[in-house]
Protein backbone atom coordinates (compact mmCIF):
# COMPACT_ATOMS: atom_id res chain seq x y z
CA UNK A 1 0.00 0.00 0.00
CA UNK A 2 1.36 3.42 -0.92
CA UNK A 3 2.14 6.09 1.64
CA UNK A 4 -0.48 8.33 0.02
CA UNK A 5 -3.17 5.70 0.59
CA UNK A 6 -1.92 5.18 4.16
CA UNK A 7 -2.31 8.92 4.82
CA UNK A 8 -5.82 8.89 3.33
CA UNK A 9 -6.77 5.93 5.52
CA UNK A 10 -5.28 7.74 8.52
CA UNK A 11 -7.48 10.74 7.76
CA UNK A 12 -10.51 8.45 7.57
CA UNK A 13 -9.66 6.96 10.96
CA UNK A 14 -8.93 10.34 12.53
CA UNK A 15 -12.33 11.71 11.44
CA UNK A 16 -14.18 8.44 12.18
CA UNK A 17 -15.33 8.23 8.55
CA UNK A 18 -15.91 4.97 6.75
CA UNK A 19 -14.44 4.17 3.36
CA UNK A 20 -18.00 3.89 2.08
CA UNK A 21 -18.74 7.46 3.18
CA UNK A 22 -15.62 8.69 1.41
CA UNK A 23 -16.55 6.90 -1.81
CA UNK A 24 -19.94 8.60 -1.68
CA UNK A 25 -18.35 12.03 -1.17
CA UNK A 26 -15.90 11.36 -4.00
CA UNK A 27 -18.55 9.93 -6.31
CA UNK A 28 -16.57 6.75 -6.98
CA UNK A 29 -17.37 3.02 -6.84
CA UNK A 30 -17.21 1.22 -3.52
CA UNK A 31 -14.30 -0.86 -4.77
CA UNK A 32 -12.12 2.19 -5.52
CA UNK A 33 -10.57 2.50 -2.07
CA UNK A 34 -10.10 -1.26 -1.92
CA UNK A 35 -8.23 -1.07 -5.23
CA UNK A 36 -6.09 1.78 -3.83
CA UNK A 37 -5.20 -0.42 -0.84
CA UNK A 38 -4.22 -3.31 -3.11
CA UNK A 39 -2.15 -1.02 -5.30
CA UNK A 40 -4.19 -1.83 -8.41
CA UNK A 41 -4.93 1.84 -9.03
CA UNK A 42 -3.70 5.11 -7.56
CA UNK A 43 -5.83 8.03 -6.38
CA UNK A 44 -6.13 10.59 -9.17
CA UNK A 45 -5.05 14.17 -8.61
CA UNK A 46 -8.75 15.13 -8.69
CA UNK A 47 -9.44 12.66 -5.88
CA UNK A 48 -6.48 13.95 -3.86
CA UNK A 49 -7.74 17.53 -4.22
CA UNK A 50 -11.25 16.50 -3.11
CA UNK A 51 -9.89 14.48 -0.19
CA UNK A 52 -7.77 17.43 0.94
CA UNK A 53 -10.88 19.59 0.86
CA UNK A 54 -13.00 17.02 2.72
CA UNK A 55 -10.46 16.62 5.53
CA UNK A 56 -9.29 20.25 5.56
CA UNK A 57 -5.66 19.38 4.90
CA UNK A 58 -3.30 20.45 2.15
CA UNK A 59 -2.61 18.32 -0.89
CA UNK A 60 1.05 18.59 0.19
CA UNK A 61 0.15 16.63 3.31
CA UNK A 62 -1.58 13.87 1.35
CA UNK A 63 1.23 13.62 -1.20
CA UNK A 64 4.27 14.02 1.06
CA UNK A 65 3.14 13.84 4.67
CA UNK A 66 4.34 17.42 5.22
CA UNK A 67 1.82 20.24 5.49
CA UNK A 68 3.66 23.30 4.22
CA UNK A 69 0.85 25.60 5.38
CA UNK A 70 1.43 24.50 8.97
CA UNK A 71 5.20 24.87 8.55
CA UNK A 72 4.72 28.45 7.30
CA UNK A 73 2.51 29.29 10.27
CA UNK A 74 4.97 27.73 12.70
CA UNK A 75 7.79 29.77 11.20
CA UNK A 76 5.74 32.94 11.64
CA UNK A 77 4.98 32.06 15.24
CA UNK A 78 8.67 31.35 15.74
CA UNK A 79 9.59 34.88 14.63
CA UNK A 80 11.08 36.97 17.42
CA UNK A 81 10.89 40.62 18.38
CA UNK A 82 13.42 42.52 20.46
CA UNK A 83 11.62 44.80 22.88
CA UNK A 84 13.59 46.66 25.54
CA UNK A 85 16.45 44.16 25.49
CA UNK A 86 14.06 41.28 26.06
CA UNK A 87 13.60 38.71 23.30
CA UNK A 88 10.05 37.39 23.11
CA UNK A 89 7.99 35.36 20.63
CA UNK A 90 5.58 37.44 18.59
CA UNK A 91 2.00 36.72 17.67
CA UNK A 92 1.08 35.72 14.13
CA UNK A 93 -0.22 39.22 13.42
CA UNK A 94 2.91 40.94 14.71
CA UNK A 95 5.11 38.60 12.67
CA UNK A 96 3.10 39.32 9.52
CA UNK A 97 3.36 43.08 10.10
CA UNK A 98 7.13 42.76 10.52
CA UNK A 99 7.45 40.62 7.38
CA UNK A 100 5.42 43.14 5.39
CA UNK A 101 7.52 45.99 6.75
CA UNK A 102 10.70 44.14 5.77
CA UNK A 103 9.32 43.54 2.28
CA UNK A 104 8.44 47.23 1.93
CA UNK A 105 11.89 48.24 3.15
CA UNK A 106 13.56 45.85 0.72
CA UNK A 107 11.52 47.26 -2.16
CA UNK A 108 12.42 50.83 -1.17
CA UNK A 109 16.13 49.97 -0.97
CA UNK A 110 15.94 48.37 -4.42
CA UNK A 111 14.26 51.53 -5.75
CA UNK A 112 17.01 53.69 -4.22
CA UNK A 113 19.72 51.59 -5.86
CA UNK A 114 17.96 51.88 -9.22
CA UNK A 115 17.71 55.66 -8.79
CA UNK A 116 21.41 55.88 -7.91
CA UNK A 117 22.30 53.69 -10.83
CA UNK A 118 20.20 55.84 -13.17
CA UNK A 119 21.93 59.01 -11.85
CA UNK A 120 25.37 57.49 -12.33
CA UNK A 121 24.55 56.55 -15.91
CA UNK A 122 23.55 60.14 -16.75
Amino acid sequence: MSEIVERILGLLKKDNMSAKELTTLLGVNRSTISEWKKGKIKPSIEHIIKIADIFHVSTDYILTGVDRDILKKESLIGAYAIDGGEVKPTTDEEALVKLRANEALTKRIEEMFRELSDKNEQ
